[in-house]
């Protein structure tokens, strides 16, 4: 580690440096453009909201009440509330909708955008940053929907991620002071994080490895530092640390998402490995269309894991020089390894080869280690431009060129979600009229399939209660077991089944072995069955 001296002198450097110049104003720019196109896909619906988002605005909507406040999200003992948290005092203002949810996301980007650039910035340098916010600003399909729709953890983690090393990054070259609330507030954001989502384990133990060297660095300015950073822990993480202090062993957090977790021996190493890593981490990163991955955009994986391997090299040697980069290495490699352990996490499961579209979710966090993944093209530029000054302006194309490749890619897959935009309004369009035809017809309890159920019953502000039917016709995951009792004791519910669905073929079949009366609406891409009599509930025929 270099001595006060240099410690002294990297601090008096970046300290002394304008930031409001050429590159902080285009970023700006940059990033206002990326909040505006955010924001206007929440006005326009999309993405297309689901039964998971609705189950979460559902929790907001009973804390907005004082009816309910969950720790974790519906019927499960893992995943932290926060969303529903942030989206409460939103329903007390707007009223409770889709939009007014997705509003704290909408926030958490803007965190994300800002902290990203001050990161950029620090550890790559003002240009890189402005590629880096440019890179941020565009957005995919799967990377708009990991962002805005607001069904558990994931527009948040990676906000607060980022704020959190660049904490620990500006408290190791010494910007920042080691003070008590400083690092009490790093304690708090990380057992914030912890209690939202382990999908974010990685960059924690990044940032905590971060942190933990620059307490070293601090030369006794920090002493007790290791207690307040976990006071703050304890206080950030108090949801979750009370659950499992209170509940059974079978409840707990980690006995529950381990029970979840699967190693992936359904699937083969060659599946999981074009999965999760050709196919994931394009598709995870914002380089592929709605739904699907070019093989031109597939082949991005491999510059990807190569210059992720570059910069992790780089980051290890520049670690044993003993100047005023060196810290900016420590952080460059613990974002090279933070990265590195999401993918191989990610690739050892089976949905990575199961559902690679849906799944490549699981590598939103990616989108942290950015400025490390452009960095090696940046000090190629530098070296080159280094060895012959006479040719600076040339040499700088070896970064502009794929800088300019990679925004090119992502600017196809965002402009392939805007031309998606009105087909997910005309689908949306056809949910809510299934909403509103059961409002105006009295129908206030129903069965149906899980994608339908809590999104129906968000969407009528529980005017209409739903408890969930398998395809088989038993009972479903009902994640608010209240709306399961209350349809359970209903006289005569309603059943709704998507059109052309096994479901469908189900219900029909089990309504005329019973012999019930019924009458059936076919109201958007739905059926809608209501026997005329009581009776009792199905089952399998």
């Amino acid at each position: 580690m270099p001595d006060t001296a240099q410690l002294s002198d990297a601090a008096v450097e970046l300290r002394n440096r304008s930031w409001w110049d050429l590159p902080t104003r285009i970023a700006c720019l940059v990033g206002a453009g990326g909040l505006i196109y955010r924001a206007a896909l929440i006005a326009l619906g999309a993405p297309p909201t689901n039964s998971d988002e609705a189950t979460m605005g559902l929790a907001a909507l009973h804390i907005s009440r004082g009816e309910d406040f969950p720790v974790f999200f519906y019927g499960q003992s893992y995943m932290g509330t926060i969303e529903a948290y942030l989206a409460a005092p939103m329903f007390w203002v707007f009223g409770p909708s889709t939009v007014a949810l997705r509003l704290p996301t909408l926030l958490c980007y803007l965190v994300f955008v800002v902290g990203m650039f001050a990161l950029s910035r620090l550890v790559v340098g003002p240009w890189p940053a402005v590629v880096t916010t440019a890179v941020l600003a565009l957005g995919s399909d799967r990377v708009i929907k990991n962002q805005l729709i607001a069904a558990g953890g994931y527009p948040e983690i990676s906000p607060g991620a980022v704020w959190l090393i660049l904490l620990a990054a500006l408290l190791g070259v010494g910007v920042l002071r080691p003070r008590r609330w400083i690092l009490a507030l790093c304690g708090a954001v990380a057992g914030l994080l912890f209690w939202t989502h382990w999908l974010i384990l990685p960059y924690l133990a990044a940032a905590a490895a971060v942190l933990f060297l620059a307490l070293r660095r601090s030369r006794g300015q920090g002493r007790g530092g290791p207690a307040w950073v976990l006071l703050g822990f304890i206080v950030g993480a108090a949801p979750l640390l009370w659950h499992d202090l209170t509940s059974p062993l079978a409840e707990n957090s980690l006995a529950v998402f381990l029970g979840q977790s699967d190693p992936g021996d359904a699937a083969s190493v060659a599946g999981r490995m074009s999965g999760g890593v050709l196919f994931g981490i394009p598709m995870g990163v914002g380089l592929c269309s709605p739904g699907r991955c070019e093989p031109w955009q597939v082949a991005w994986a491999i510059p990807y894991l190569a210059l992720l391997a570059a910069a992790g090299v780089l980051a290890a040697r520049g670690i044993r020089r003993s100047d005023s980069d060196q810290f900016r290495n420590v952080v460059r490699l613990a974002l090279v390894l933070a990265a590195v352990v999401s993918i191989v996490a990610y690739a050892r499961s089976s949905a990575a080869a199961a559902t690679p579209v849906e799944s490549a979710r699981y590598l939103s966090p990616l989108l942290i280690s950015t400025p490390v993944v452009l960095w090696p093209l940046w000090r190629l530029t530098a070296r080159l431009a280094a060895a012959d000054s006479r040719l600076r302006c040339r040499h700088q194309w070896a970064a502009v060129v794929p800088s300019a490749a990679l925004l090119s890619t992502m600017a196809v897959a965002t402009s392939g979600l805007m031309l998606h935009v009105p087909m997910v309004q005309a689908v949306e369009a056809r949910r809510d009229l299934l909403a509103a035809h059961l409002v105006q017809t009295g129908v206030s309890e129903v069965y149906a399939d899980y994608w339908t159920c809590n999104r129906l019953t968000f969407a009528t502000r529980e005017r209409v209660r739903c408890a969930v039917l398998n395809d088989d016709l038993t009972p479903g995951l009902d994640r608010y077991l209240p709306y399961r009792q209350a349809v359970a004791s209903a006289d005569r519910p309603a059943y709704v089944a998507p059109t052309q669905h096994a479901l469908d073929d189900r219900l029909r079949a089990w309504l005329a072995g019973a012999g019930l009366s019924h009458q059936v609406t076919a109201v958007g891409d739905h059926r809608v069955y209501l026997p005329d009599q009581p009776h009792t509930r199905p089952t399998s025929p």
